[in-house]
């Protein structure tokens, strides 16, 4: 047990358990519960590891849907494309089905915590979540596409003719 003196009259006891923390001022005590604070912690865990799985699929489609257009990159960069259209091609498609695949769920998986905890999260941890989903998408999209960008468009057609 921890006794502070605040004033003259004031105290504050403070007693602390394995599972709880009294404080006490005045007479007057609140009990804390610490135990539900690790609940939070292995929740916001999961959380974040289900968005992270989310990601490395979404990278793995998107990857996915560049080796089905690998004939069509190689014919539009022997008729002349540049590489820049074609990144630009793949990021607003990226964009398009990340918006409509990612946020809704985002959003919906907000939604229920505040339902089921009561927990609501900052405007802030919401954009940053938002941003940082986009740009790790972005750039497991980013990778592959510029290591194929980086083949001549002969190398492209040779290697990838199916």
């Amino acid at each position: 047990m921890l006794s502070i003196f605040l004033s003259n009259e004031e105290i504050l006891n403070i007693k602390q358990n394995k599972n709880s923390k009294e404080i006490e001022v005045n007479n007057l005590s609140v009990l804390i519960n610490v135990r539900t604070s690790y609940y939070y912690y292995i929740f916001y865990a999961v959380i974040i590891f289900v968005i992270l799985i989310e990601l490395l699929l979404y990278g793995l489609l998107f990857r996915s849907r560049m080796a089905y257009d690998l004939k069509a990159i190689g014919i539009y960069r022997s008729l002349g494309m540049r590489r820049i259209q074609i990144v630009s091609h793949y990021l607003i498609n990226t964009f398009i089905t990340l918006t409509l695949q990612f946020l809704i769920p985002y959003f919906a998986m907000l939604a229920l915590i505040y339902l089921i905890f009561g927990i609501v999260s900052s405007s802030l941890f919401i954009i940053l979540g938002i941003i940082v989903g986009y740009i790790l998408v972005f750039i497991s999209v980013l990778i592959p596409l510029g290591a194929l960008l980086l083949k001549t468009p002969h190398n492209i057609l040779v290697k990838h003719d199916i």
